[in-house]
């Protein structure tokens, strides 16, 4: 095959693969810009404000005893992003939201399973109010990985 042959064959199986992935979807690149991303006013309107306000709000058992008031969508965003002595669990050294890292956060561990400190929430899940779907968890785990921004 003569050099020109050879360039074009190369051209055309880059070509190829390139049309392929972006076909198949890879998720080659690191930006933010997936049509699928998880926001906040969505993690905050399907999720929070129905089951963690009714305890996290002023005067609420979530408020006193875990100083995290979620409130309002602003409130919730801030306290959950902040790393304040009553944020962090010191029993697996989990903060509540780690940006970009939905394994390191608290908040995961207190949705999905038996946390290493404290209980599963919602609190009374299970009794009187239902525990988080895994397609909720999921939400707040996507949220999270995606970077845990204000959007």
């Amino acid at each position: 095959m003569n050099s020109w042959a050879m360039m074009n064959h190369r051209s055309f199986v880059a070509l190829t693969l390139t049309l392929f992935l972006v076909a198949c979807g890879c998720g080659c690149s690191s930006s933010n810009t997936n049509a699928n991303t998880v926001t906040f006013t969505t993690v905050y309107s399907d999720i929070l404000s129905g089951s963690c306000t009714p305890c996290h709000a002023p005067g609420g058992v979530g408020d006193s005893a875990g100083k995290l008031d979620m409130s309002t969508k602003a409130l919730a965003y801030t306290n959950l992003q902040k790393s304040a002595a009553g944020a962090v669990c010191v029993a697996s050294g989990l903060t509540l939201v780690v940006p970009g890292d939905a394994a390191m956060s608290l908040l995961v561990e207190k949705v999905e399973s038996n946390p290493p400190c404290g209980i599963r929430m919602p609190y009374d899940c299970g009794t009187t109010t239902p525990c988080l779907s895994t397609a909720q968890v999921q939400q707040i785990v996507d949220w999270i990985n995606d970077g845990a921004m204000n959007n």
